[in-house]
């Protein structure tokens, strides 16, 4: 009879257990929904700012700028996506012509490709 109670008092344990973890989880998650938001938003602004800062840095010093730009896109991070649009954008060329001249860019300052791409 003892051994019922003990059996018995394990099952009503882990079913707390298992209660706790399922409440745990839904506040962890609400919580780390919360700072990913949060973090995605300072990713963003700090985007933001930085595009409005290279656009003035293009429109100021011309040719030369667009260079400047694109390479500090390339060693940000390596936004190869965002300094092809930027190159775009102020040349107006194509997206082929852009890339390629981007990875020219790329290659006459020795910078490499981060590992993880």
């Amino acid at each position: 009879m003892n051994l019922t109670l003990v059996l018995k008092d394990k099952q009503l344990l882990l079913r707390a257990l298992e209660m706790y973890r399922q409440e745990y989880r839904g506040a962890a998650d609400k919580v780390m929904s919360a700072y990913l938001s949060r973090e995605f938003e300072q990713e963003a602004n700090h985007a933001r700012e930085l595009a409005e800062t290279l656009n003035a840095l293009v429109d100021e010093l011309g040719p030369a700028g667009l260079e400047n730009a694109v390479v500090e896109l390339l060693r940000t991070d390596y936004q190869i996506i965002n300094a092809i649009k930027l190159y775009r954008q102020h040349t107006r060329l194509s997206l082929k012509v852009s890339k390629d001249a981007v990875e020219a860019i790329r290659d006459r300052h020795g910078i490499q490709k981060p590992a993880h791409w």
